[in-house]
């Protein structure tokens, strides 16, 4: 491959050639969506053993990612919500003696059913400032909705081609926020000496004919597609971290359930609340103690797929009555995506059809007695 691996672990190939979006792959493709592939890691993961487990444990592997963050950066900014991954995360620092810097958390105060998921995040922070680091940074970042005007109105027509996979009337807005904000925290640093967390969810995994593979979706990979920060659970340095949950989860499932392709693909939706607490906790994310984060009740709801979530339509519902240029913008762009690429739109989900990653060959299926669920 001919670009730079570091800074594009995550993208779109056609025939090779590597995309940030996926309007611009789609372009490439001449509309056909089967010519896509969802680049992971693709370097650093065919150089790894996916048919073996990892020896050491899970929380070996925790501290290891601690150190090896804190040896290379002089600055560490953690992006905090209070959910499983950032407390995770948190605590691997904790426990090994090691400082942050800085926690971030964010928040869109039109999403006020979010409001007490925040409260929650600036409460905790406070604490770890109190018993842990006095001198950790704690930035509240709180973007208005003129922010999401602003996107539209700069970007016009042109919208559709910004990086990732966004098609919701605030994602792509928001995301694009998230692009800027390393530099915003680091003063507009170009330096490579401060580095940014992100806890990004959990690997994803296929179950075909009695065979478990990991695989990854772009529905769920779209919010690191060009980022510069460091993901935690995703590292293509470390391989070894992401592919020990892999075999963690494979576990748990078959521990749990009576195992079919399609239960494993419901879990992975988070469509039961309670499986996404058993989920996070046997994969190695430490408990939460607020019930938001605890079953996905709230977040996860404004994640959901299309243009039509939640979100999209507390602020469309907004944009429409005061922010009609805006508006009309986004509607004329999604709009164009149906017409001009009808073949990969998908009704169903009110969303360009998902592109998935190359799979990779895990293990056979163990059965075992101790089903407790199905």
């Amino acid at each position: 491959m001919s670009w730079n691996v570091q800074r594009q672990n995550y993208g779109y190939t056609v025939d090779g050639i590597f995309y940030y979006t996926k309007i611009d792959a789609l372009q490439a493709a001449s509309g056909d969506i089967g010519r896509l592939k969802l680049y992971f890691h693709d370097d650093a993961w065919q150089q790894t053993e996916w048919t073996s487990e990892p020896s050491d444990s899970w929380q070996t592997l925790v501290d290891r990612k601690c150190h090896q963050l804190r040896n290379k950066y002089q600055t560490l900014t953690l992006f905090f919500s209070g959910g499983y991954d950032s407390i995770t995360i948190l605590n691997g620092f904790i426990r090994n003696n090691l400082k942050i810097e800085e926690l971030v958390i964010w928040e869109r105060p039109w999403l006020t059913h979010l409001r007490s998921e925040v409260d929650y995040a600036l409460e905790l922070a406070k604490k770890i400032k109190q018993q842990h680091w006095p001198n950790v940074k704690i930035t509240h970042m709180v973007r208005q909705m003129d922010h999401v005007d602003d996107f539209y109105r700069q970007h016009k027509e042109n919208w559709i081609h910004q990086a990732g996979n966004h098609l919701g009337i605030n994602k792509l807005a928001v995301r694009n926020w998230e692009f800027e904000k390393n530099s915003v925290i680091a003063g507009g640093s170009q330096s490579h000496t401060h580095g940014f967390i992100e806890g990004r969810d959990k690997p994803r995994l296929d179950f075909v004919d009695g065979k478990w593979y990991a695989v990854m979706n772009d529905d769920l990979l779209k919010w690191c597609m060009d980022s510069s920060s460091e993901q935690f659970y995703f590292d293509s340095g470390m391989p070894e971290i992401y592919l020990k949950q892999c075999y963690m989860m494979v576990d748990w499932l078959e521990r749990s359930y009576n195992v079919t392709h399609e239960l494993v693909h419901q879990i992975q939706s988070h469509m039961d609340p309670l499986a996404y607490e058993q989920w996070n906790l046997a994969v190695g994310r430490d408990r939460v103690f607020n019930n938001a984060a605890r079953y996905g009740i709230g977040a996860k709801k404004v994640e959901m797929n299309g243009v039509k979530s939640i979100d999209n339509i507390i602020i469309g519902d907004c944009l429409e009555k005061n922010h009609k240029g805006a508006y009309l913008i986004w509607k004329n762009g999604i709009e164009e995506i149906k017409h001009t690429w009808s073949a990969a739109w998908d009704p169903k989900r009110n969303d360009l059809k998902t592109v998935i990653s190359k799979q990779h060959f895990l293990r056979e299926y163990r059965p075992t007695e101790k089903k407790f669920i199905n």
